[in-house]
């Protein structure tokens, strides 16, 4: 597990089935395979006795077929950074490995292994480039030993990203090829990220019962310990705080003096729990004695974590100086760092945590600092998926090439047969061409079908349905820059986090998509909504035909939420909302960018004077207003 996946954990501050890949037969390791993985997987051997080891095996490889000299050179691409061996000898050998096979394909150990080149240079856009198309590159001939550490690893990165239907596939395959070959150490492994998966997929049952299975095969204390962390995590998903935090209590009374990693990790989340369950006696008391665990660890890492979940108890000790000062420090660590992912998230949280304490002016620094964070994350991943996409495309053009090629050589030898048997050659091109246009036609219908799908999920928020940021990005900004008048509105459900802590996430979600529903018939065909985050939602009106009916519109919408109940499982709910908004003309992204901030101040207005109202503007030279029920 690598750090990032372990440290996942901290945010959170059945038997099963699954398809088969290939006959079990063609999944079961040769007795090279199975050399190789039982002395790498021998956790009694220093990793330098192990890499010599693996050097020594090349003596076999005259002998072995191209995967398991790929499968050998890969593990020894991988394990030289750590012992500061050079990487370049094993890469070159899987180099001229890829030269052994068509021009179309490419070695996906050879990707793998340039990874690791790339790290010594920081490159993450290519090492995230590099791994995609590894995964993409396997080949039915490829090893099973290799399949396996392969996806295993890749599931992680998935997790990691936030696609899990993906993961979910992906680990299936690594957990299916270590069930053929008895592998009950990395069965227990692979159940352990299945059962993560399933968490956050919303499958808690599932991932319990995968949990426990996991605990029943593994044996080694550290995968025992990250097994356990994964079970606190499931159950703090699941909403059962009360068992997640004695199950924590237990875990931290048994690694106290054994373990101080998981310790700290599990203290930590139990942190977070206590601050949930407004217990901050025992949050505080817990968190001053991690911060001394962690300081004589000596592991920074663990450190920023620890210092993020003890903030919010000085916060409500009414130490706001020493509360800031102490998640700053943190934040400035992770910047250093160049650990930028999870920070979006850390500010939301810590400013919910402000406002939730009374001080709005702060909470909303946060929160506006989380946002200019995230979208600078949007945009290096836009620039990664250009990359993908550029990759994608010169494998394509090989492959056409090919294609071409192939083309070529099946025309000349056509011309020979036809010399030769002329009516009957005729007869079999007019067959092949009615066949190939058959193929050529449905393959056409499938790849638009495709196409379509794939731009409405890029485009759209998959849980309510309406348009996402990125279809503002790319769609609705270009558009506004016309000059023209438009309304843009900014909706935040009040009081969101109470219905989710108290009815349940399932619940919170059905009052998402119950309001954009509503959002959605409240406007025009013409007209847009963007769920902006979380429990927040962007409409832009464009060309409103006077500032009265803007106004209107904004009080037909307090009315209309006030007035009336969201039907959810759990009843009737009352929800009201809380709106910025302002009319406006721009003609540059600067302008647009600071009207959004514009709307976010007068949102926040209407949260800081109550709630279920509205702050705006209804010209850019008239001053603010306030919009209340009628």
């Amino acid at each position: 597990m690598s750090l990032l996946t372990r440290f996942s954990l901290f945010l959170s501050l059945t038997t099963f089935s699954y398809p088969l890949w290939a006959e079990a037969s063609g999944l079961e390791f040769s007795s090279f395979e199975q050399q190789l993985m039982s002395t790498i997987l021998n956790a009694e051997q220093p990793r330098e006795q192990v890499f010599r080891q693996l050097n020594n095996m090349q003596a076999q490889l005259a002998e072995q077929p191209l995967a398991n000299q790929a499968l050998l050179y890969f593990h020894l691409c991988r394990m030289a950074p750590r012992l500061k061996e050079p990487v370049e000898p094993y890469f070159q050998s899987l180099t001229q490995l890829e030269a052994q096979l068509p021009a179309s394909q490419g070695l996906a150990a050879r990707y793998l292994c340039e990874t690791k080149r790339e790290q010594n240079i920081e490159n993450a856009e290519r090492i995230t480039e590099l791994t995609q198309l590894a995964y993409q590159h396997l080949a039915p001939n490829d090893a099973p030993a290799f399949v396996m550490w392969m996806t295993y690893d890749h599931a992680e990165r998935l997790l990691e990203q936030g696609d899990y239907e993906t993961a979910l596939n992906v680990i299936y395959r690594s957990l299916e090829i270590a069930e053929v070959n008895h592998l009950q150490e990395w069965q227990g492994e692979s159940l352990g990220r299945l059962s993560v998966i399933q968490s956050a997929l919303g499958l808690q049952a599932e991932a319990l019962q995968n949990n426990q299975r996991a605990l029943d095969l593994v044996s080694r204390p550290y995968n025992v310990s990250n097994l356990m962390l994964h079970r606190g995590y499931i159950l703090m998903k699941a909403g059962d705080r009360e068992t997640a935090s004695m199950h924590y209590h237990q875990l931290l009374e048994s690694t106290k003096d054994s373990d101080p990693e998981t310790y700290i990790i599990a203290g930590t989340n139990l942190v977070n729990l206590y601050q949930q369950l407004d217990k901050y006696e025992q949050a505080t008391t817990l968190g001053n004695e991690l911060l001394n665990r962690a300081a004589d660890y000596g592991d920074e890492y663990y450190l920023t974590y620890v210092k993020i979940a003890h903030a919010p108890n000085l916060l409500h000790a009414d130490d706001l100086a020493a509360g800031t000062a102490l998640f700053d420090e943190a934040v400035q660590w992770l910047e250093q760092g160049s650990i930028r992912e999870p920070l979006p998230d850390l500010l939301q949280r810590w400013g919910q945590a402000l406002f939730d304490e009374d001080h709005p002016q702060q909470a909303y620094s946060a929160l506006k600092q989380s946002m200019e964070i995230q979208r600078e994350l949007d945009k290096l991943q836009r620039q990664n998926d250009a990359l993908l996409a550029a990759a994608r495309l010169a494998t394509e053009q090989s492959q056409r090439a090919l294609s071409q090629s192939q083309r070529d050589k099946e025309r000349v030898d056509a011309e020979l047969e036809r010399n030769q048997l002329h009516n009957r050659f005729i007869l079999t091109v007019l067959l092949a061409i009615i066949v190939l246009s058959g193929v050529i036609a449905f393959f056409y219908w499938q790849m638009r079908k495709a196409n379509r799908l794939l731009t409405y999920a890029s485009t759209h928020d998959p849980l309510t349905k309406v348009h996402n940021r990125r279809f503002f990005d790319t769609v609705v900004a270009p558009q506004v820059l016309d000059g023209k008048p438009f309304l843009l509105v900014s909706f935040d459900i009040d009081h969101f986090k109470k219905i989710n802590d108290t009815y349940g996430h399932f619940v919170g979600d059905e009052v998402l998509i119950a309001t954009s529903s509503r959002l959605r018939n409240s406007i025009r065909q013409n007209d847009y909504i963007i769920r902006w985050g979380g429990e927040e939602f962007l409409m832009c009106l464009r060309h409103p035909s006077n500032c009265g009916h803007a106004v209107g519109f904004v009080e037909r919408m307090l009315n209309d939420f006030s007035q009336s109940t969201i039907t959810t499982s759990k009843g009737p709910l009352q929800v009201t909302a809380s709106i910025g908004f302002k009319v406006a003309q721009c003609h540059s992204l600067s302008e647009l960018e600071g009207l959004l901030s514009d709307i976010d101040q007068y949102l926040y207005r209407a949260k800081e004077h109550g709630r279920n109202r509205a702050f705006g503007q209804t010209d850019m030279q008239e001053a603010v207003i306030e919009v209340q029920l009628s």
